[in-house]
């Protein structure tokens, strides 16, 4: 049954009631087949999108770009609020380090399965950029910012924006316009348009297409989010160690040198790992060193990795073969089950017959 969405419900019933409307006619209302609507956008969202750029060197590159959308009912009108700046708990795969500076990697990034999880979970902001918009209208004639009265002085030049939304409660167009002017010279606009093409996973997910003037064009996929919590405030300490991390983290000498440990251990685990699984391995042992594990230890860390690894990729070609009925949580589970077994002395040729016997009971589609 297609559910109320959550801030409708209260007015609903200040309605049933006013108009005298029997219980029994208000399940028949809620009955599958009329025309309740699903999605509702009242929350927090992680938009991203992918887009190639035609005022750029190369045209056909593939970028990314994403930022929080907040919607909230303040009476009857609909505040968004748009946060450019999204700081994940794993930056991989989004941010690279160079000289001078965090710089945005090249690509169609994807979110991890760890950062699918952040986005659930809810993400840090900064509030650099923040963006607020108040909303008039309805889900049926469409909610607007209101725009403000040009100047008539052909001195004074004026910036403004306004967000609107169009289609709910089916397949919203999001729009956000800017316009410069004068009181003489014509008005410069400039849109940006996000049009809803699918809904999926019972309103929790939206994708469609992106546009921004034109030159700027892709797709988008907007997620439901936790709430989204502010970044912590360091010291001045804090941040000057944090920057001794990164440099170390940066430094080729280093980097070499660890990279030739982590090739020893890999011969010796018999484990193959594409580049950036290695890089980020890397990364992982000269954290661990700088966190205050001795070289040993950090080898260790990785060692433990590498069979958690090999025990999960287990795991799952026993769960295809079986074609069972497993989700991420559970076989996560199950790895740290059998690690905890093997570091308890289990060995390593009595994996496979352990994860067998776990999986004895296991449910099929």
């Amino acid at each position: 049954m297609a559910q109320l969405p959550r801030h409708r419900t209260k007015h609903l019933t200040a309605a049933i009631a006013t108009m005298g409307i029997a219980p029994f006619l208000l399940l028949a209302l809620l009955l599958p087949g009329r025309a309740v609507a699903q999605l509702d956008l009242i929350g927090t969202w992680h938009v991203l999108i992918h887009y190639t750029d035609a005022h750029t060197s190369n045209p056909d590159q593939a970028r990314w770009s994403d930022r929080v959308w907040v919607f909230e009912m303040k009476g009857s009108r609909l505040s968004w609020i748009e946060y450019p700046i999204v700081v994940f708990s794993d930056e991989s795969k989004r941010f690279e380090r160079r000289q001078a500076g965090l710089a945005r990697v090249l690509g169609a990034w994807e979110p991890s399965d760890a950062q699918l999880a952040n986005i659930r979970g809810g993400l840090k902001i900064n509030n650099r950029g923040q963006k607020k918009k108040t909303l008039r209208g309805s889900d049926a004639a469409g909610w607007s910012s209101t725009a403000r009265a040009r100047p008539g002085s052909a001195s004074i030049i004026t910036y403004e924006e306004n967000w609107s939304i169009q289609g709910l409660p089916d397949l919203p167009l999001f729009e956000q316009l800017d316009v410069m002017g004068s009181g003489l010279s014509e008005a410069l606009e400039g849109a940006t348009r996000w049009q809803t093409t699918k809904v999926e996973a019972g309103g929790g997910v939206l994708r469609g297409s992106f546009d921004r003037d034109g030159s700027r064009k892709g797709t988008f996929i907007m997620r439901r989010s936790g709430g989204v919590g502010q970044l912590e405030k360091r010291s001045q300490k804090e941040i000057q160690e944090a920057a001794l991390r990164r440099g170390t983290a940066s430094s080729s000498v280093v980097r070499n040198e660890t990279k030739k440990q982590l090739e020893i251990i890999l011969k010796e685990s018999g484990v193959t790992l594409e580049d950036d699984e290695k890089e980020q391995l890397v990364t992982d042992m000269i954290n661990a060193g700088l966190q205050g594990s001795s070289r040993a230890e950090a080898a260790q860390l990785v060692r433990e990795k590498l069979t958690a690894r090999l025990v999960k990729k287990g795991i799952q070609q026993e769960v295809d073969v079986r074609s069972l009925r497993m989700n991420d949580a559970q076989v996560d589970a199950l790895t740290a089950e059998v690690v905890s077994l093997l570091a308890a002395g289990m060995p390593k040729e009595e994996i496979r017959n352990a994860i067998r016997d776990r999986l004895q009971g296991q449910s099929t589609p």
